[in-house]
């Protein structure tokens, strides 16, 4: 019985082999994969791993008065949603955060993927049946041959962000941003777990899954402060050396990750309201990323066709120094239903 047991445990089980034959690695401002440049372009998809159940209409539950129900997408449709993206040429895909646990998600029956500890001074827990669809969607990445950026906390509330994470201990929202803070301790606990975690589909460490191209330290983390991305990027590195580190900011290209050796890419998302959605964005962040790190535009969108189409050529064949972005997406993508629509 004892053996039985230990064969059927995660940590017996035999990982599969990876598809993918290398790592995405960083060359200066280029991405490579092995020798060869690697450059990506497509639709965001945010919801590999977590849909916003829109046919259920407003979740009433929800405090903040614009309230969604979620539900964990089936296999099925990671399946199909993956395999739509790469039928279109998709070599990289950027998801959504990792949801956090607020006060109302039991009364509109919401799952996420980090629950509050345990103890009031604890660390928090991931959510075993959510992180078993997030093996999956992993899983389906490498079998199909897409490769995944995958950001940590949102600097927003929309799924739960950085002011939920403070709420279990009694933080203000900003403390996400202090490195002093049990809200970061508890950030880099969360990084930590997830990092480290066993795939239940293919028996490997996140660490080793090379469908995993980059980290990404969250989502639109806009107050991001130099001691913040020094000790989280470091962090990132000493749990996953072979996997790149994106700044996740916003708005800006931040000067200490220009020089922060744990930092692989710089990115920016361009949006209306940010007063930078348009083509020519593309060339003043290459310009102040002065080809010291890979660039890539994690979002833009919220525009038509005609002008989403000039800032996706931007991105393609702007050249400042010999440098070029990495890749672009389009937000967003809603893939196909189980059930229809």
């Amino acid at each position: 019985i004892a053996l039985l047991s230990a064969l059927g445990s995660a940590g017996a089980m035999a990982a599969e082999r990876s598809h993918f034959e290398n790592f995405i690695t960083r060359d200066g401002a280029m991405l490579k994969d092995g020798d060869k440049v690697f450059r990506f372009a497509g639709i965001h998809a945010p919801e590999l791993h977590r849909i916003e159940d829109d046919a259920r209409g407003p979740c009433r539950a929800d405090t903040r008065g614009w309230g969604q129900y979620f539900r964990w997408p089936t296999a099925d449709e990671q399946e199909n949603w993956i395999r739509a993206m790469v039928q279109t040429g998709a070599k990289a895909q950027r998801v959504y955060v990792l949801s956090v646990q607020q006060a109302f998600d039991k009364a509109g029956g919401r799952e996420t993927h980090i629950l509050a500890p345990a103890t009031a001074d604890g660390m928090p827990r991931l959510n075993e049946k959510a992180m078993r669809v997030y093996d999956n969607m992993i899983a389906e990445a490498d079998k199909q041959g897409l490769r995944l950026i995958l950001p940590f906390i949102d600097h927003w509330w929309w799924w739960g962000g950085r002011e939920q994470l403070a709420a279990f201990y009694h933080e203000k929202p900003a403390d996400f941003y202090r490195t002093d803070s049990q809200t970061y301790r508890a950030y880099l606990d969360v990084i930590r777990q997830v990092i480290t975690r066993t795939n239940s589909v293919t028996g490997r460490a996140y660490y080793d899954e090379k469908a995993i191209m980059a980290w990404e330290t969250g989502n639109e983390l806009e107050d991001t402060n130099a001691a913040f991305l020094q000790q989280t990027a470091a962090w990132i590195k000493k749990w996953a050396p072979h996997q790149l580190v994106v700044d996740g900011t916003y708005k800006k290209i931040n000067d200490f990750a220009l020089n922060d050796p744990n930092v692989d890419i710089v990115s920016n998302h361009y949006y209306t309201n940010a007063e930078n959605n348009h083509p020519e964005q593309v060339k003043k962040d290459l310009r102040s990323a002065g080809g010291k790190k890979a660039y890539m535009v994690g979002e833009f969108g919220l525009l038509d066709a005609q002008q989403l189409n000039a800032i996706m050529q931007s991105i393609v064949h702007s050249e400042v120094d010999g440098a070029r972005a990495a890749g672009g997406l389009i937000w967003g993508f809603r893939g196909h239903r189980h059930d229809g629509g």
